[in-house]
């Protein structure tokens, strides 16, 4: 049998191109190759001639390849018409071709082949049509597993929270993913670097061409997205080595980290507030620890007189603002309790409340008590201290006794209620605090400002709320609850067993001027605590020093006048009414009806 079968070799033969030795090679050739050589029939398509290798490709006897419509019919449905009408268009058109489909093994395998065919022309028309099926099923499995790796690596590079693309060595995008996409709010793939990064195109382009060199960048940029809004990035680049070990272009793997520079910025300035607020309160435990060893006047404001409440009213019209406060008064009058409770009833309250005694302060010192001083300001300064106002920052600085100040300190302390900025002593770093500043005086301030003692712009800088406290001889009937308190304070401390104030001693209590106010009201009681040996409380000395006209006269009348004086005068402050809150009453500590009884004994009736 003769290896081209068919009017091929015949064709062949009489073109003088196949002699016979040239069989015999051909047919050597075809045997030895893996390739499944064929020839058929170009008009029917049906197979003349099939090569041995036939049934290894697809299991069938070779016998069965001769048969009509085995080649359309063992070709995979979904390749069959494609595959056809190649095969009909080719051998019309072309003398050679070749095309890839899938065919149908006899177990049941499909089996990829490509097809190259040669079309034998006989008078122009074709006539035989002779080709070679190699299988190429390992290749395609392959692509299609590359093609499916390629598929899970985008998806999986998609789905990363980072920005990855290639540029290669025009720096035009190649790849990016979602990510890259999504932050500049386009397809990058097939532009030019400049046209995307066109704020930090000259430091990208640095690193680029130091990565396409073969290097590696890594470094922080700011980098703006869609938004136009800049955020902190990360940047790597890393070079693409080719099989010939040239550099093919630079991945580019941008992650955004402005959240966790936020963070870190927001962890450092806790952190430097922290170290701030602890230096602060060392200082506080510091100067608490001093101000726990004084003893305050009282513990709450005790009174009820018209005058008190005038004064109280004030306080907390003000006290919830941030508004500087002047509280002016006699010494004695209770002046840092009032600054107290403003500062109690303010929202600073859980804040320091922090007192400077203005006139207890050297001249010298002042200065660095109020602002503070660094470590070798002056001599003998060995340590930073922080200065009154740095202690009050967030709260109130009671400033007792202003009038005291000398006017070099009132220029900068001037300067802190304008602008709430100071320097310590011995730093030219200037320093801001946020402070309530409630200032008190016995002095007369206008009269200091007039004979140049006391700075103008100073005086009215403090004088936004004046709040005057009244002396003890204008409120006289706050003088039974004041002395009922004070008794049973000291008596309780020195375990007296006293119970009651005789009216005698009230009366005369009530009668005297008090020059020393309440502070000269308090070291009487516990003087006469002291010398009191029973129930009754006994006044420790006699009053002295001034005393009003009334308490003259006082000393020479009887009780009963004492008593007659004393309710007119209560009734006359309280308009004539008896009972009810703010009756007489109540001001004198009585039963109405006792009251009533009193009146009639007395002879006191109401002026028409």
């Amino acid at each position: 049998m003769s290896i081209v079968p068919g009017d091929t070799a015949e064709l062949l033969q009489r073109g003088g191109v196949l002699s016979s030795q040239g069989e015999e090679r051909l047919r050597r050739l075809l045997e030895t190759t893996r390739a499944v050589p064929w020839e058929a029939d170009a008009r029917t398509a049906q197979f003349s001639y099939v090569g041995p290798q036939a049934v290894d490709l697809l299991g069938y006897p070779v016998e069965d390849w001769y048969d009509e419509d085995f080649w359309p019919n063992h070709i995979h449905p979904e390749d069959r018409d494609d595959a056809v009408q190649l095969c009909v268009e080719g051998s019309k058109n072309c003398e050679e071709y070749e095309f890839e489909y899938r065919m149908l093994a006899a177990d049941g395998r499909v089996v990829w082949v490509h097809d190259i065919v040669t079309v034998v022309r006989a008078d122009g028309e074709p006539r035989s049509l002779l080709g070679f099926l190699i299988d190429i099923t390992e290749r395609k499995l392959a692509e299609e597993t590359m093609k499916r790796n390629e598929e899970r690596l985008r998806l999986l590079v998609d789905a990363l929270p980072v920005m990855i693309s290639y540029v290669d060595r025009t720096l035009t995008y190649v790849f990016e993913n979602k990510a890259y996409e999504s932050w500049f709010g386009c397809r990058v793939t097939g532009k030019h670097v400049s046209e995307v990064q066109t704020e930090t195109y000259e430091s990208a382009k640095s690193h680029l061409e130091q990565v396409l060199a073969g290097g590696t960048a890594h470094y922080q940029s700011s980098i703006p997205g869609r938004d136009g809004k800049s955020s902190d990035v990360n940047v790597s680049m890393v070079p693409d080595h080719g099989v010939d070990g040239t550099v093919k272009g630079a991945f580019v793997v941008v992650s955004d980290v402005s959240e966790l520079v936020q963070r870190h910025q927001a962890l450092s300035d806790a952190l430097t507030e922290t170290a701030r607020l602890k230096k602060q309160l060392e200082a506080e435990n510091i100067y608490l620890q001093q101000e726990i060893k004084l003893d305050h006047n009282f513990q709450a404001i005790i009174g009820r007189s018209q005058k008190l409440r005038e004064c109280l009213s004030k306080i907390e019209s003000v006290a919830d603002t941030d508004t500087t406060v002047l509280i002016t008064g006699e010494t004695g009058t209770g002046k840092e309790l009032m600054a107290r409770a403003l500062h109690d009833l303010s929202e600073r309250k859980k804040r320091p409340f922090i007192k400077v005694d203005c006139a207890g302060l050297p001249p010298t010192l002042i200065e660095s008590e109020l602002f503070g001083r660094e470590k070798g300001a002056f001599t003998g300064a060995d340590r930073r201290q922080l200065g009154r106002f740095e202690l009050a920052h967030g709260g109130t600085i009671f400033l007792d006794e202003m009038g005291e100040l000398p006017l070099e300190v009132q220029a900068k302390l001037l300067r802190v209620l304008q602008d709430g900025e100071f320097e310590r002593l011995g730093s030219p770093e200037t320093r801001t605090a946020d402070v309530r500043v409630i200032a008190a005086t016995n002095r007369d301030l206008t009269g200091a400002v007039q004979a140049g003692s006391f700075r103008a712009d100073l005086y009215y800088r403090l004088n936004v709320y004046p709040i005057r406290v009244p002396a003890l001889r204008e409120r006289r009937e706050d003088i039974p609850l004041l002395a009922n308190a004070f008794v049973a304070k000291f008596a309780q401390r020195m375990g007296k067993g006293i119970e009651t104030i005789p009216q005698a001693v009230m009366d005369a209590l009530q009668s005297y001027s008090w020059p020393g106010n309440i502070r000269e009201l308090q070291n009487l009681l516990e003087r006469s605590v002291i010398v009191s040996s029973g129930s009754a409380l006994r006044l420790g000395d006699k009053l002295s020093g001034p005393v009003s006209d009334k308490t003259s006269r006082a000393a020479l009348r009887t009780l009963e006048d004492v008593e007659r004086e004393h309710i007119s005068r209560v009734l006359e402050e309280t308009g004539w009414k008896i009972e009810g809150a703010g009756g007489a009453a109540t001001v004198l500590g009585l039963n109405p009806g006792t009251l009533r009884a009193r009146l009639r004994k007395l002879g006191i009736r109401r002026p028409r």
